[in-house]
């Protein structure tokens, strides 16, 4: 199948007259080899503190995204047509109408979900802040969340209202006003799931996470290889399954936005299964 055209609400026009249609096809496998899976990593989290998430996959490529022979770049390494989109049309038409739906597998919530656990318990229980960017009717929290204030923002209210676990909600988009609506230094927490690819502004909008947040406080930006091909920018398009190289553009993102504000930038592999949607994350925390 071929897709020939990405349709304006999202949707793909597909050629299903592939030239190989009816044919007889061999494929000749030769297993060369197996990768020994190692769990376990130590990561820095609330005020730089360290500890371990057991069910990270330490050797993963996306784990070892910073590693040698990685080396940052000495200055802002895009350029505006790196964050191009294919439909620029307002952004509030294409979510005019609310999705009351998950756009991850249940897996891929499962590890996000007790990745923000083990984030969340080294802050002080019942006292912490989050804030969640670009936020829905969930926000993949645990049920658990022993947080004083959950704030959220997104696009659609419908959504946001819905969330049971915020305790308020501002309606904005950060590609037109990446300005948060929040005073300086008041979260322990920013997070974001599966959203960070269709920021077009991206270094604005991590300054202000950087502003927002508590000295010692944590940025924890999630993503798959899922997204509305339309929205997203696009050289996050040029390989989806890439999920070192998106790592990368993020660390870039935290790296210079702004410059020596975050420390502790890492790369977690904490995908459950090559079954299930890969679930990736860059974390960071404030200087």
């Amino acid at each position: 199948v071929i897709v020939k055209e990405i349709l304006s609400d999202g949707s793909a026009m597909l050629d299903a007259n592939h030239k190989l249609a009816g044919k007889s096809l061999t494929f000749r496998i030769e297993l060369v080899g197996f990768r020994e899976v190692v769990k376990g990593m130590t990561v820095a989290g609330w005020n730089s503190k360290s500890f371990q998430v057991p069910f990270a996959i330490a050797n993963s490529p996306v784990s070892e995204a910073f590693n040698n022979p990685w080396q940052w770049p000495s200055s802002w390494p895009y350029t505006a047509a790196d964050f191009k989109r294919s439909d620029e049309t307002d952004d509030s038409s294409f979510y005019s109408e609310p999705r009351f739906v998950t756009h991850i597998d249940d897996d891929a919530i499962a590890s996000i979900r007790n990745f923000y656990a083990l984030h969340f318990s080294q802050a002080p229980q019942g006292k912490y802040s989050v804030l969640d960017l670009c936020s829905s009717w969930i926000s993949h929290y645990p049920e658990d969340l022993k947080a004083e204030r959950v704030a959220i923002t997104g696009m659609v209210e419908q959504e946001l209202s819905a969330n049971k676990q915020a305790t308020e909600y501002k309606v904005g988009n950060l590609n037109i006003q990446p300005k948060l609506p929040y005073g300086d230094d008041e979260f322990d927490f920013v997070t974001n799931v599966v959203s960070v690819d269709y920021l077009s502004k991206p270094q604005e909008v991590f300054r202000e996470m950087h502003r927002v947040l508590k000295p010692g406080g944590v940025a924890i930006m999630s993503f798959s290889n899922r997204c509305f091909p339309t929205k997203a920018i696009a050289m996050w398009l040029e390989d989806m399954s890439d999920g070192p190289g998106h790592c990368r553009i993020i660390g870039n993102y935290f790296r210079f936005g702004p410059e020596h504000g975050w420390r502790d930038i890492t790369s977690v592999d904490i995908s459950l299964s090559a079954r299930s949607n890969p679930m990736w994350v860059v974390t960071a925390v404030k200087a």
